[in-house]
């Protein structure tokens, strides 16, 4: 729009200059009004085509995967197996037996495909510094699935929880410890994204947040 007003002061100054070596078809044929026609036309375009831009870009956030990961799940101990059914009882690690495969969520409206899962353990993670950011400067000790597509849809379609069975440890080997990691993905419009996880697997048997991944530690 800038380049369009630039174009219209220059034939503007042409027509009130009008200076011996202006073109004939600028200077004479050309009014005012013609100008301010062809700008506004200018204008009309410019903003269609950012209107066009702005609805596709709101279709995509409204419409893309937004994954995340979750606490990690084992097999359901056979006494528990009602009780968490029905809903009687919170679902706490003690229900469950090792080994345990971590979980992954997808909150978003259209399928997501994984393309890369990091995660590991440490006791606490670096003070004033986002998951992601540490895991880039090496900061924190990581390992890296080899194999890690799949394909998950929206949760809460229907399908279960999905636990991720790339990813799988001894929960009481890591009691107390911080598991963390990032994952990797891109939606059905081909475009890559990420988020991060750091859960506190406490010797209580919950997974707490801790640090910044759920709030904003993900694009």
């Amino acid at each position: 729009m800038l380049a369009g007003l630039i174009v219209f002061l220059i034939f503007l100054a042409a027509l009130l200059v009008r200076p011996s070596f202006c073109p004939p078809a600028l200077c004479e044929e050309i009014s005012i009004t013609d100008l301010a026609l062809v700008y506004f036309t200018y204008c009309l375009v410019i903003v269609g085509l950012f209107q066009m831009w702005n609805t596709d870009e709101t279709a995509k956030r409204t419409q893309r995967a937004y994954v995340f990961g979750g606490s990690p799940f084992g097999p359901v101990k056979s006494e528990w197996v009602e009780p968490l059914k029905n809903g009687e009882v919170f679902p706490e690690a003690r229900y469950y037996n090792d080994p345990r495969q971590m979980t992954i969520n997808n909150y978003g409206k259209t399928p997501a495909f994984i393309t890369s899962v990091e995660y590991g353990f440490c006791d606490e993670l670096p003070k004033c510094m986002l998951v992601s950011k540490a895991m880039n400067r090496k900061l924190l000790s990581f390992t890296t699935v080899p194999h890690p597509s799949n394909v998950y849809p929206p949760t809460g379609s229907g399908v279960p929880i999905y636990r991720y069975r790339h990813v799988q440890f001894n929960r009481a080997e890591h009691e107390g410890k911080i598991f963390f990691g990032r994952i990797w993905y891109t939606d059905v419009f081909h475009e890559k994204h990420f988020s991060t996880f750091s859960l506190r697997l406490t010797k209580e048997g919950f997974s707490n947040p801790v640090g910044d991944s759920y709030t904003d530690d993900w694009d």
